[in-house]
């Protein structure tokens, strides 16, 4: 049923402007320039009458007048959108070139190329110790052996200790759905990182006429433990599964193979970040050649911590515009998290959320936006807790783009990335962030039209077809493009 109110607007917009479609009264409007646009994004939106989704959508060119909005100042949850509120503040706390440091580090002393102690890294949140989209860790734990033999150290007579006391003890983000946690979407965090603290396994099917089923890990060193449940048979639907047990390095393997079954990978997520990357560290290093009598360790596991650590050296990451170009293009959500607390430790001395976060809040009042404008409950926008309009996207959008090189940390059509498979006719003509969510589908961003350059946001929430709601939003960019 439309409203009576609604309709007289429309008719007298309709005599002026042509072209215009029928207008659906789902949502609240604000028709800021009708020259048939307007109309036309009205009719994608309410394509299916039965459609019960909230959708927020802003405009604007890149001098910020509003082209067209719809309930653009009503909250949202965002989803990884929230990702471009803590990546611009990161951007103008710490600046582009921030490299976030590893100190590496011992207690005991050294005499005759043997160290009498324990090597200690200590980490300040770098997530780019991951082969598959930052540095193979494999060589730069290589690179790190030639420097403790450079400083004299070929044996460590004592253990290889991850330091994670710069960082809060907090490994999960508030408000993350506990079904995740076994997805490496939803892997722990913290100071030290390595491969995203998740482990690729393969399973294999039975051979030879048997009926025993194998798997194996990507670990050179023994973390995971396994609880095989799956069976074989060619009555039932194939399918096979790989489930961390919650707080545990516990995975239970379950589903049923078949006779014609082939091989299954499956990627679960680590529990302790800071043991994990100890222990890939100790195995690689032990690998170029040094000698290693001790264990891998997380520091609190030690019943006395060390009370001074001695340097060696300190290994960097890339340049931050570097790092949060992939974090924005990949969504990586563990290095949000990490990069907030990193943040927080550079400007306070303590990595934790809640110091990170005043240093969004600052950002964002500088911008205009009132803490009541958003709610800012983790760094990635894994939480359901957050929420935030699309007129605040904008706004960081809108500051943000004559940063240098800004821009291109965006996902782009056709390139590696969360928009690869989407708008490809318009590479490349847009950048811009998406957030996936079930229920959620969001994408903000600039838009290039011609000479014209557009910045958008458009958020929708509540919708029971995700993969419809991506498609109506890209309808939409295809009509802003025209």
């Amino acid at each position: 049923m439309k409203l009576k109110k609604l309709q007289i607007v429309i008719i007298f917009f309709l005599a002026l402007t042509a072209g215009c479609s029928q207008q659906h009264s789902l949502y609240k409007i604000d028709i800021i320039k009708r020259e048939g646009i307007s109309a036309r994004i009205e009719d994608v939106i309410g394509e299916y009458p039965q459609n019960k989704a909230h959708w927020g959508i802003i405009v604007q060119n890149e001098a910020g007048d509003k082209l067209y909005s719809l309930s653009s100042e009503q909250l949202f949850v965002p989803a990884s959108t929230l990702k471009l509120i803590t990546a611009a503040t990161l951007w103008n706390t710490l600046g582009q070139e921030y490299r976030i440091p590893t100190f590496i580090g011992y207690n005991g002393f050294t005499n005759n190329n043997i160290l009498f102690g324990d090597l200690i890294v200590t980490g300040t949140g770098d997530p780019t110790l991951d082969k598959r989209h930052w540095r193979d860790p494999e060589n730069v734990f290589k690179a790190w052996a030639d420097s403790l033999r450079m400083h004299g150290i070929s044996e460590i007579r004592g253990d290889v200790v991850g330091n994670d006391d710069l960082f809060e003890e907090q490994h999960l983000g508030y408000g993350w759905a506990w079904e995740d946690l076994s997805f490496p979407f939803s892997a722990e965090f913290g100071p030290l990182m390595v491969n995203n603290t998740t482990v690729e396994i393969t399973l294999l099917p039975p051979q030879n006429n048997t009926k025993e089923i194998t798997f194996i890990d990507n670990l050179p060193f023994p973390y995971l433990n396994y609880e095989n449940l799956i069976t074989v048979s060619d009555t039932l639907e194939e399918g096979v599964h790989a489930r961390r047990l919650t707080g545990l390095n516990m995975v239970s393997l379950f589903g049923k193979f078949n006779s014609t079954s082939g091989a299954a990978n499956k990627s679960v997520t680590a529990s302790n970040p800071t043991l994990y990357y100890a222990s890939l560290l100790k195995s690689i290093l032990e690998n170029n050649g040094i000698l290693i009598s001790g264990k891998s360790r997380d520091i609190d596991e030690l019943t006395e911590k060390p009370q001074t650590i001695t340097p060696l050296f300190t290994s960097y990451s890339p340049q931050l515009q570097y790092v949060i170009r992939e974090f924005l293009q990949d969504s990586n959500n563990q290095a949000g998290e990490a990069l907030l607390r990193t943040m927080a430790w550079q400007e306070t001395g303590y990595g934790s959320f809640e110091n990170g976060k005043l240093y969004v809040e600052v950002y964002l009042e500088t911008l205009g936006i009132s803490r009541l404008d958003y709610n800012y409950k983790d760094a990635c926008g894994l939480s359901r807790y957050n929420l935030l309009s699309p007129v605040v996207l904008n706004k960081v959008l809108l500051a943000m783009q004559n940063s240098p090189e800004w821009e291109k940390c965006l996902p782009q059509p056709g390139l590696p990335g969360t928009l690869e498979k989407r708008l490809n006719d318009l590479s490349p003509e847009i950048y811009a962030k998406t957030g996936s969510m079930s229920g959620i589908s969001c994408l903000s961003g600039y838009l290039y039209n011609g000479n014209k350059k557009l910045v958008f946001s458009i958020m929708v929430n509540n919708y029971n077809n995700p993969q419809k709601a991506s498609e109506l939003i890209d309808q939409i960019i295809y009509l802003l493009n025209n």
